[in-house]
């Protein structure tokens, strides 16, 4: 029931916004986006009064931004997912899928996203925000990515040759950065930030570059995101 504000670099209290957000939120770049009693809500960074977006029925599977722009993953029905946005006050879908959809990231008014085509195989697939149809990179088969991490190309995990690899932003292009190196979660910005077992570690965005510690770490962490400016875990 509160979304907390932390000023890197300021010993003041962080701000407590109170926010009934349903489970469900996301961070735009003027405010916090979140679902709660039927709608979706925005209130601002320094919080105030929260605005209603739009009617969405029941509550997202879980919400996305990038820039000012927000989507969301929806799942009306077992095994039938959306992936839908807001067209002024209303719902759009940009996708239809009978099946399941694992994870789904926004950036650069695109959602990339990792549809499942059975019951082990799997691919990487993007819808632009304006609409059209998806595209889709070639299929795999094995344990599918827990998240997708875009900075201009998407990045992943690939759990089951153990590697992180960068797929190009039109989805024809892949190629393997690491091998035998466990990177879960992910996160990219200006480099690579991988999370495991032994610590943190960041790695250039270039096929061959070599991993370097950041610090060590036995706790398992369990969510990271970067920046430019920051890296929080």
């Amino acid at each position: 029931t509160i979304a907390h504000r932390f000023v890197p670099g300021s010993d003041s209290t962080p701000l407590q916004i109170p926010i009934d957000n349903g489970g469900s939120a996301a961070v735009t770049r003027s405010g916090i986006v979140y679902w709660s009693k039927g709608s979706l809500w925005s209130i601002p960074k320094t919080g105030g009064k929260a605005r209603r977006l739009a009617d969405v029925g029941h509550q997202p599977q879980f919400l996305m931004a990038a820039g000012e722009d927000i989507a969301w993953l929806d799942m009306p029905v077992r095994d039938q997912f959306l992936i839908q946005t807001l067209d002024g006050r209303r719902t759009r879908t940009l996708l239809s899928y009978a099946g399941r959809i694992e994870t789904a990231t926004m950036d650069a008014g695109r959602v990339w996203f990792v549809r499942r085509d059975g019951a082990t195989a799997w691919t990487i697939g993007s819808v632009s925000l304006r609409g059209g149809k998806a595209t889709y990179a070639a299929p795999k088969s094995g344990p599918h990515p827990a998240k997708l991490a875009v900075a201009g190309d998407v990045y992943y995990y690939d759990v089951g040759s153990n590697e992180v690899r960068r797929l190009s932003s039109d989805l024809s292009k892949e190629a393997t950065l690491t091998h035998d190196f466990s990177c879960s979660p992910i996160a990219v910005s200006v480099r690579i930030y991988c999370p495991n077992m032994d610590g943190m570690f960041e790695l250039a965005r270039h096929a061959g570059a070599k991993l370097m510690p950041l610090f060590p770490s036995t706790a398992r962490i369990t969510s990271v995101a970067a920046s430019s400016r920051f890296l929080v875990w």
